[in-house]
């Protein structure tokens, strides 16, 4: 039986091959670039219809925070994370619904973030 499973091993492992790619196959950098619509728009299509104050997450984030967490190298790109347990520790809901920033100072400047909250109960 040891026999019959070294023969079935040895034809398998000889046929392996190490493939390396050549460095011009290898995408270094890609973007998404801009997509005109299409010329001709059905006359029938409808605008969609914005989504109201209630469907919406408005976060109220300092500038300087705001710099600091984005990630993003590209600047036509926003990157930011955060977990939940730190953004309920820097963020509070207040009176208009909006969330807004605990560490937030009189002269800082503010980015308005509003984000679909697609049902996400906060």
């Amino acid at each position: 039986m040891l026999l019959l499973l070294v023969s079935l091993f040895i034809p398998v492992s000889a046929n392996l091959q190490l493939v390396t790619p050549k460095e011009s196959d290898v995408v270094k950098d890609f973007r998404v670039h801009h997509t005109d619509f299409p010329v001709e728009i059905p006359k029938d299509l409808q605008p969609a219809k914005p989504l109201s104050g209630s469907e919406m997450f408005v976060i109220d984030i300092p500038e300087s925070w705001f710099i600091e967490k984005n990630s993003s190298k590209d600047p036509d790109l926003i990157d930011l994370s955060v977990s939940k347990d730190e953004f309920d520790s820097i963020f509070i809901k207040n009176a208009n619904g909006h969330y807004v920033s605990r560490q937030t100072q009189a002269n800082d400047k503010i980015v308005t973030l509003r984000i679909p909250n697609w049902g996400i109960n906060h």
